[in-house]
C-alpha cells in the first residue's frame, strides 16, 4: 500500500487500519479457496497464487487492481504498487518473491515520479 505512513499520520491509525482492512478484504475477495493471502510488513501483503501461470497472474494482478481504483473512490487513498512473478515447480519460491518485491518497487518508484511532476 502506498502512503500509509501519511494517512497514519493525517487521520490517525484507525484511518489507516481501515485502509489494511480493506485492502485485505480486496485481496481475499478476488481469491480461491487455494491461494494464499498474508500480511508480510506494515505495508506489505503478499499472495501465493497456488496452480497459476504468468497469464493468470497478470489477470488476477489487474483486477485486484481495478478492485482497489473502485474502493479509493469511496475512501481515503488506497492506491498500491504491485509486482509479481511466477516460480516454475521445483523452482524456488524465494527467488520469484525477489522478483516480485522488485517489481514492487520499481512500480512505487515510477508512480511517484508520475506524482511529483
Amino acid at each position: 500500500m502506498d502512503g500509509l505512513k501519511q494517512v497514519n499520520d493525517q487521520f490517525g491509525h484507525l484511518a489507516g487500519d481501515g485502509l489494511l482492512r480493506a485492502c485485505a478484504r480486496i485481496l481475499a475477495s478476488n481469491s480461491r479457496s487455494t491461494d494464499f493471502v498474508a500480511r508480510i510488513g506494515g505495508d506489505e501483503f503478499g499472495v501465493l497464487l497456488r496452480y497459476s501461470d504468468e497469464e493468470s497472474a497478470r489477470g488476477w494482478c489487474e483486477r485486484v487492481q481495478a478492485a482497489l481504483r473502485e474502493a479509493e473512490r469511496s475512501g481515503p487513498s488506497l492506491s498500491v504498487s504491485a509486482g509479481f512473478a511466477c516460480a516454475p515447480p521445483l523452482e524456488s519460491v524465494a527467488a520469484a518473491c525477489a522478483q516480485a518485491d522488485g517489481q514492487m518497487y520499481a512500480a512505487r518508484g515510477a508512480r511517484r515520479a508520475v506524482a511529483s511532476r
